[in-house]
């Protein structure tokens, strides 16, 4: 239960809530509860009545409306959540602080109530973050509405308001809120993925996409890779690379290639291990967070260096390479001085701009050269000049950098409020002619890279809308923005992947610092799907057999923790030892072979494996000891009473290290029968 912010209390027309669908994604980010209370006078006279709707399932966890009726504590607030009174105020829409005593002794209480269902609880600790709008129905105009946000828990499934608003107030026929005595009451919210020992995210069944483990400081790293991935043109580039001679554990084109292989054809979060060891680093530097811009140039140029002479030599300029010019043009004589220079990102300035289209608009500004600042134009001495930038050539891939890292006296972080929108046009910024026209100007959002914290630390995530080619090829298909959190992928809503993301105070510093835009006319060629078809034989073939020697040994690991190693000590070695001991052992670390058994294979088991690999084998079928399956179980049961029924012509000792009782007498070892199977 959380307090109200007067700024919280938004007052808006009134559009119902669609009801509930269960063909709605179980799974999915967001979800939408109502609740009409019927005979409310009566539900609001009774102390601790509980109401509850429906429930939604949301991130595969049920949510619901809790409404209560509690009795009022005059002069104390409740310890759960502070209460204030509300009253219409006469200019309008918006409710004040009012001191006003109401005529009934009972609170009205509405809440967001998260897993309360007994056999979730049993799951024991979960946690799931969770934003929502409380709002009640107004039939005359405008509704009540109310924001929270809080981390739900097992030891705290609600939050919300226990007194929500005045009885008098939501009585009142005149306010329109309780019409033929029933109230309205709707939810909109948002939840993030639950975490909890109870709770396994499967992210490929979900959102058909995987993630990648976190080496301890590495999510700004998976927050750049993943928005390569889904470029499929530069995943393309890099799965035709030419590996080289280069050692694996050095070779920077074998590790990128293995990471985009496993993120597209595996159903478990990829590990970057090898890539970071390409990279030359320790297991300290997956410790240090880098700087994000400087490791994106860095690994670009490094690949960009490998290409050349190959067929893919031109691969990473014509994605990300554009072209700007730097001019100083004079004003009164016909005089200019121009230089053309490359760029793979731009970068913005956040302080002082509101907007994404003020920060590009503030960078192609030009100033004028004038007074004692003219400018040295040669032969025509000193002029008035105009000086500024202009795009002359744009990328079909453009990634821009937000300076959200400054040092303005101290190392900071700039948290400020900047906007971003899903379609963006840089025509007023460029210089149109036969290397740009308008139409390359036009471009898509197509990832988001966030950074929550300080400037010295703090954690990466990236949205990216993984629809965005459908949606260009087929104007009907809509966005699908998914969050890429390290090893977590889930789907997300628009306003979460773009609006939660401009900043601002109450952003909890959260907030974009890279921002990648793709050309609309180059979506269909930049972003095209890559079936598993198309993946270069030489790439398949290397990672698979990878990925077979991984379950091999995955699979010797496994048996060698269910299993376990006994040496058979017959009577015939028993009868050629003339020591003290029945047996040396030395023969039975040295001579005797020893065998490898199930450890949770039972007695009669053990007694039929024995007889066949000393005696006789049996006839008996095999049975798979790891196969649940009830056919496989129901023929091992019947295998075992059959062993049972079984007479042998020996019996099995365990021989163990058998001491006198007294430790001053302890003796070395001396292995005897202290236990007949």
């Amino acid at each position: 239960m959380c307090s109200p912010d007067p700024e919280d209390m938004v007052v808006m027309p009134t559009h119902d809530i669609p009801a509930y669908d269960e063909c709605n994604d179980p799974y999915g980010p967001e979800g939408h509860l109502s609740l009409d209370i019927d005979c409310f006078s009566a539900f609001m006279n009774r102390p601790d009545n509980r109401m509850m709707s429906k429930p939604v399932i949301v991130r595969g966890i049920p949510w619901r409306i809790l409404a209560i009726c509690r009795y009022r504590r005059l002069g104390k607030l409740r310890n759960r959540s502070q209460v204030f009174s509300y009253s219409r105020s006469q200019q309008g829409g918006r409710h004040t602080i009012s001191s006003r005593v109401s005529r009934n002794n009972y609170n009205f209480g509405f809440f967001l109530q998260c897993n309360n269902d007994e056999l979730l609880q049993k799951r024991g600790i979960w946690r799931c973050y969770g934003q929502a709008t409380l709002e009640v129905l107004n039939t005359k105009g405008a509704s009540i509405q109310k924001k929270i946000h809080h981390s739900f828990h097992n030891g705290e499934v609600d939050w919300g308001f226990s007194n929500y608003d005045q009885y008098d107030t939501l009585m009142n026929p005149k306010d329109g809120y309780v019409v033929n005595d029933t109230i309205k009451l709707r939810c909109r919210f948002t939840a993030d993925v639950p975490s909890g020992a109870g709770y396994l995210w499967d992210s490929k069944r979900h959102t058909g996409c995987i993630g990648l483990r976190n080496q301890g400081a590495t999510c700004y790293m998976n927050s750049i890779l993943q928005s390569f991935y889904f470029t499929t043109g530069f995943r393309r580039a890099v799965y035709k690379m030419e590996v080289g001679t280069e050692p694996s554990e050095s070779n920077i084109v074998l590790a990128m290639q293995r990471v985009f292989y496993e993120l597209q054809m595996s159903s478990e979060a990829v590990e970057t291990n090898s890539l970071t060891r390409a990279f030359g680093w320790d297991k300290l530097d997956a410790f240090n967070q880098h700087d994000v811009q400087e490791f994106c140039r860095v690994l670009l140029d490094n690949l960009e260096t490998k290409m050349k002479g190959s067929s893919e030599e031109k691969s990473i300029p014509n994605l990300f390479r554009g072209n700007m010019k730097s001019y100083i043009k004079c004003l009164d004589v016909d005089y200019e001085s121009s230089r053309t220079e490359s760029f793979y990102d731009v970068q913005l300035n956040v302080l002082g701009m509101d907007s994404l289209e003020r920060a590009f608009q503030a960078y192609t500004t030009s100033e004028t050269l004038d007074d004692e600042n003219k400018y040295d134009a040669g032969d025509h001495g000193l002029q008035r000049a105009e000086k500024g930038v202009k795009f002359v050539e744009l990328p079909p891939v453009l990634h821009v950098q937000l300076m959200r890292f400054q040092y303005c006296g101290v190392e900071q972080k700039i948290n400020e409020r900047f906007s971003f929108p899903e379609k963006m046009n840089l025509a007023e910024c460029c210089e149109l002619g036969p290397l740009l026209t308008e139409e390359d100007c036009v471009y898509s959002l197509h990832a988001v890279l966030v950074h929550s914290g300080e400037f010295h630390g703090g954690h990466y995530v990236t949205f990216i809308n993984v629809n965005l080619h459908e949606s260009a090829v087929d104007p009907t298909a809509t966005a699908k923005w998914c969050k890429f959190d390290d090893d977590v992928v889930s789907r997300t809503t628009t306003d979460d992947a773009i609006v939660s993301n401009f900043g601002g105070e109450k952003a909890m510093n959260t907030s974009a610092y890279m921002l990648v835009y793709v050309r609309d006319n180059a979506i269909e060629q930049v972003l095209a799907p890559i079936p598993d078809t198309q993946i270069p034989q030489s790439v398949s073939r290397t990672f698979e057999l990878e990925r077979m020697t991984r379950n091999r040994e995955k699979k010797k690991m496994e048996e060698e923790q269910l299993c376990m190693t006994v040496a058979l000590v017959t009577p015939d070695i028993v009868a050629t030892n003339h020591t003290y001991d029945l047996v040396e052992q030395t023969i039975i670390n040295e001579v005797i072979p020893h065998e490898t058994v199930w450890k949770h294979m039972m007695t009669a088991e053990l007694y039929l494996f024995v007889n066949d690999k000393l005696f006789q084998k049996s006839d008996l079928p095999k049975v798979d000891m790891f196969d649940n399956d009830d056919h496989a179980m129901e023929l091992r049961h019947r295998v075992i009473r059959q062993i049972k029924s079984k007479k042998f012509n020996f019996r099995l000792w365990r021989m163990s290290d058998a001491y006198p009782m007294e430790k001053s007498q302890k003796q070395p070892s001396r292995l005897r029968p202290t236990e007949v199977l």
